[in-house]
């Protein structure tokens, strides 16, 4: 995939530009494509039990027209995939995955249900479907004039899913926000996906909205304190370690990675995943992704994420520790 890492803006330096986006959205509006995401249907009378199998969280009693959150691990506890689950009907939700690993979490969802011998239907329409992400404090009264959908925090709460048209193109709407401002994922076919843009681009000028790229999305997310799988995770990382403990179901008999889980449990952790930040005079030199943090000759950790500025006024980070300086406030 080839994405806009920023958009340069009249010959400001890359960082420069970056932060602009990132407060842009923070105080109005910004609007990001997000096409590249792993969308996936999965459908049947056992769609819900199926879930229940492959994510560390419950599904069956969810709610039509809400979404949640899910985490999912191989069968040795190693977080693969993270993203959001819809329930669109009783038989059918809408899934997403990391623009990275959809392929082969895909083919691993395929495996499963053979394994399992479900009764289900997987389907991946990721290159058929675009998606953008509108978020701001403005994102709402932007998007309600293009859809007869009722937008309002109460008809059209945080965490909802509806499908509603968009200036007459059909799209799936989730109320998620994944940089942590109001926001909207809209769905829709990608060969209509581009003059709806331009039209919420025409409309929404007035009103301050701009595009925003990766870069200012990694930067809004990491204020936010989300991780990105892939890259504050690495390939032996378990939801223990990465503060996911809230997002496994410990009351289910079983999903893929519990029995893994139950022995890893026993253990003593040897790292978790903390936020960190700078002293606001800090000049430099910054610290890069997957660089040591050392308490004298002692490794204690790495950085996996990292920025040198931030809309919180100073340089923030994410990074693995050892549990013993997990502690907030600590000075590392």
């Amino acid at each position: 995939w080839l994405r806009p890492e920023y958009y340069q803006r009249d010959g400001q330096p890359r960082q420069q530009c970056i932060l602009v986006e990132a407060e842009n959205v923070r105080s109005r509006a910004g609007i990001i494509d997000v096409s590249t995401l792993g969308k996936i249907n999965i459908c049947g009378p056992q769609a819900a039990d199926f879930l229940e199998r492959i994510y560390t969280g419950r599904f069956r009693k969810q709610q039509i027209g809400t979404l949640r959150y899910g985490i999912a691990c191989d069968e040795t506890g190693v977080i693969i995939e993270d993203g959001i689950v819809a329930r669109l009907a009783e038989n059918h939700f809408y899934v997403s995955a990391t623009s990275s690993g959809v392929g082969s979490f895909y083919r691993q969802l395929q495996r499963w249900a053979l394994q399992f011998a479900m009764q289900v239907t997987l389907s991946n329409v990721t290159g058929q479907l675009a998606a953008f992400n509108l978020a701001g404090p403005a994102a709402r009264e932007l998007l309600q004039p293009l859809t007869e959908l009722d937008l309002s925090a109460s008809s059209f709460p945080y965490l909802g899913v509806r499908q509603a048209g968009i200036l007459g193109v059909p799209a799936t709407l989730l109320r998620v926000g994944f940089v942590g401002e109001l926001g909207y994922e809209i769905h829709l076919p990608v060969n209509q996906a581009q003059p709806v843009w331009r039209h919420l681009m025409e409309q929404g000028a007035g009103a301050g909205l701009q595009p925003f790229g990766i870069e200012a999305q990694r930067l809004l997310r990491l204020e936010k304190g989300h991780l990105i799988v892939g890259h504050d995770t690495d390939a032996l990382t378990n939801p223990l370690e990465a503060d996911l403990s809230w997002a496994l179901a410990d009351s289910k008999p079983f999903y893929v990675g519990s029995r893994s889980l139950q022995i890893i449990r026993q253990r003593p952790l040897e790292r978790q995943l903390v936020g960190l930040r700078f002293p606001k005079h800090h000049q430099g030199p910054w610290p890069e992704e997957c660089h040591l943090l050392y308490d004298g000759d002692r490794v204690i950790g790495r950085i996996t994420s990292v920025s040198s500025r931030s809309t919180l006024g100073g340089g923030i980070a994410m990074g693995f520790v050892h549990p013993d300086l997990a502690i907030p406030e600590t000075a590392l």
